[in-house]
């Protein structure tokens, strides 16, 4: 059956010195380490959401955007492989030893077979460039690391810490090939500037209703009356650039962002949005130790503290168990039930958004609604119901299935934006190209594929 030609992130992970291992090792303890590592690599692909098209001896060949295609499947491959090297490192398959992996991946064009299964079956599902220049990327990457394509590199921007490795030539590649290592995820308080940090290059085309009312809404806030707006549409079509738009026009002005995302690989994660953003704004770091993370989380909420009588044990616990932080001997363990404990979370929050609007406007952002977790959900319904009295703007964004589960609110205004028209289009096309002209046929494709998405 004739495949389908279109973009894919490919992920080659391997056992470090295998070929040692055999020579050192009796053939049941071998096996056993094999095992151990396929299970634990395995375990971490599947989380992420990837798809095993086979194992190859120590070898595992891994797709991200087969069967089904995702707007993070560079991300998503990306965190695999940092997760699959962190994981094999911490194994212990047999007393004294400790094995590594390392991981390459790479993105581009492919031919897609429309076969669906596993194994030897996935042999012929994915052909072209890509499957094996990852096999060759994860030759160059060091015990425990990372190496990822130019083109990988460019769909994660800045999400993650890369070091550029230059040009390599690789076996079977007629040219160089640019080359990147992945050093670990950074802490991103706006996820649309990491993913676009050039994103101001294009200008805000067909927008220009849709932004003055977010701007009408935002004075309004301002001045004192809490606002709520709620931005749908379809998936690309412009709603994180709109929300963004807002924010640099607001920049200059006098007051702070709240800034909460949503995942669909963290839609059943209860709260992922709340404690994704109190990481942010803590700067929590994988490296902090415990008693560094509760100084952070001390600070932070030191306002909301000084509310519950300057005592931090009336905050920081609850935080530090939300966030899965140990709090060792400096702090009583928490000995509610989640739903008290759930509760004091969302009064610990109501505080702190208090005491910022005291001062300044505050904006919230809450991004991919249609993604929430129902504990967020009920939390936001909660918040909603707060902020009345408060300079605050609360900006929504969603796809058009998500039913918001409140009903009419005072000062809601909703927005939908519609795809863009040719005339539009063609506008975005000249600003990318700098006005160079593109020949029709490519211009038609262009136009064709992006259906009026931004």
């Amino acid at each position: 059956m004739e495949g389908e030609r279109r973009q894919i992130t490919v992920m080659f992970c391997d056992l470090v010195g295998s070929t040692s291992l055999s020579n050192a090792l009796d053939p049941e303890d071998l096996r056993e380490v094999i095992r151990a590592y396929q299970a634990t690599a395995t375990a971490s692909i599947e989380r992420h959401a990837g798809f095993i098209a086979r194992y190859m001896g120590d070898g595992i060949l891994v797709y991200f955007g087969y069967p089904a295609a995702s707007d993070d499947d560079a991300e998503r491959a990306v965190r695999t492989g940092l997760d699959v090297v962190a994981e094999v490192s911490r194994l212990r398959p047999l007393p004294e030893l400790q094995i590594l992996a390392r991981v390459g991946i790479a993105t581009g064009l492919a031919v897609v077979g429309d076969r669906i299964g596993s194994g030897m079956a996935m042999e012929e599902a994915v052909v072209g460039r890509t499957p094996n220049l990852a096999a060759r990327l994860q030759g160059l990457a060091e015990p425990g690391g990372v190496v990822i394509s130019r083109e990988t590199r460019n769909l994660v921007a800045d999400l993650f810490h890369c070091r550029d490795l230059g040009e390599r030539s690789l076996k079977g590649f007629d040219e160089p090939v640019e080359v990147c290592s992945v050093l670990g995820e950074r802490i991103v308080d706006n996820r649309f500037k990491a993913i676009r940090p050039s994103y101001k290059r294009v200008p805000l085309i067909a927008r220009e209703r849709e932004l003055e009312q977010l701007q009408a809404a935002w004075q309004s806030a301002r001045d004192g009356s809490r606002q709520v707006v709620m931005v749908r549409g379809a998936p690309g079509v412009g709603k994180s650039r709109l929300a963004e738009a807002l924010r640099d026009s607001a920049a200059a002005q006098d007051h702070v962002v709240l800034h909460y995302y949503c995942a669909q690989r963290f839609q059943n994660t209860a709260l992922f949005p709340i404690t994704n953003q109190i990481r942010e704004s803590a700067e929590l770091k994988k490296s902090d130790s415990p008693d560094t993370c509760l100084d952070k989380l001390e600070q932070l909420f030191e306002s909301s503290s000084a509310e519950a009588g300057g005592d931090p044990s009336q905050t920081v616990p609850y935080l530090a168990s939300l966030l899965s932080i140990p709090l060792g001997n400096r702090y009583p363990p928490v000995l509610v039930t989640p739903e008290k404990q759930r509760e004091r979370v969302f009064q610990l929050l109501a505080a702190k958004l208090t005491s910022l609007a005291r001062d300044q406007a505050v904006l919230i952002l809450f991004e991919d609604l249609h993604w929430i977790d129902p504990t967020s959900l009920q939390l936001l319904q909660q918040l909603i119901g707060r902020i009345v009295e408060l300079p605050v703007l609360l900006l929504m964004t969603s796809r058009l299935e998500f039913d918001p589960p409140w009903e009419a609110l005072p000062n809601l205004t909703t927005i939908e934006l519609p795809h863009l028209d040719r005339d539009d289009s063609l506008q975005i096309i000249a600003s990318i190209t700098g006005g160079k002209a593109l020949p029709p046929a490519i211009v038609q494709q262009i136009l064709a594929k992006s259906d009026g998405m931004p």
